[in-house]
């Protein structure tokens, strides 16, 4: 893996001691340039748990993904920069109030000096910098207040505080995973209709001031206080925006998607 380019990628310049500075730069710089996006699984285009077909798509084609293919190459980088890490498994907190299945989420947790850190780049509207792993603490980030609490043997309930109310987020384990044991949730979240993944198309992008987000045919730019959305009309207003407001360019789905579409 070229560390060069995926620096690059994500505009950062400097030293490379691996330290808890450098993390929460690489982090930050990581969120703010990399949309996470889940455009393949309805562009007919399969995602598999390859390091270097992800580095090309993430970095080559200048594109995002979801939490397999962010955070599973994030901890490729940082493992390449001497960081200490365990990728871990969580199960995410749906919409039915339920938890997911094993392996549901990639995470990974950083051993530093200062302590154990959470790590997560692929969850969409999340923390901004790592967090540090504090047992029924209030974890205060540019993005939010979070907590973590023990749940069971070895797992951990992280939640968010929105609107003064706790919100789970997800359930993870502490346990140190294989790349390759997460495949089949990640074929499960490009094939399933019980995935919210196949459901719906999105792509999303925190800014400083708030978030961009192109979910279906709707385009919702939240600036500070305020929230502005846009009706997407047709494909060529999709690609329009993908472009537009997070450097992805689409015409080779087209092209794919449509020799997909004509065998079918």
């Amino acid at each position: 893996m070229d560390i060069q380019a995926y620096l690059n990628r994500i505009g950062y310049e400097g030293n490379l001691e691996p330290n808890l500075r450098l993390l929460r730069e690489l982090q930050s710089q990581h969120i703010y340039q990399i949309p996470f996006e889940n455009l393949d699984i309805h562009y007919g285009r399969e995602i598999i748990l390859d390091k270097e077909k992800i580095f090309q798509k993430v970095m080559e084609e200048q594109r995002g993904g979801f939490c397999y293919e962010l955070n599973g190459l994030f901890y490729f980088l940082l493992e390449k920069l001497g960081y200490r890490l365990r990728r871990i498994s969580a199960r995410v907190y749906g919409s039915n109030e339920q938890f997911g299945q094993e392996y549901d989420h990639l995470a990974i947790l950083c051993d530093l000096a200062e302590g154990v850190f959470l790590v997560d780049v692929g969850f969409g509207e999340f923390s901004l910098y790592p967090l540090a792993f504090q047992s029924d603490q209030e974890i205060e980030d540019p993005r939010g207040i979070f907590r973590f609490e023990a749940y069971a043997e070895q797992q951990f309930l992280l939640s968010q505080k929105v609107e003064n109310e706790w919100k789970p987020q997800y359930l993870m384990s502490l346990a140190h995973r294989a790349f390759e044991e997460f495949e089949r949730m990640c074929q499960f979240h490009q094939k399933s209709k019980d995935s919210p993944f196949t459901q719906k198309r999105l792509c999303t992008l925190a800014t400083p001031k708030g978030r961009i987000s192109l979910l279906n045919d709707r385009l919702k730019i939240r600036n500070g206080e305020k929230t502005e959305e846009i009706s997407i009309i047709n494909e060529e207003e999709v690609k329009k925006y993908l472009k537009q407001y997070f450097g992805i360019n689409s015409n080779f789905w087209s092209e794919e998607f449509s020799k997909n579409s004509s065998q079918n």
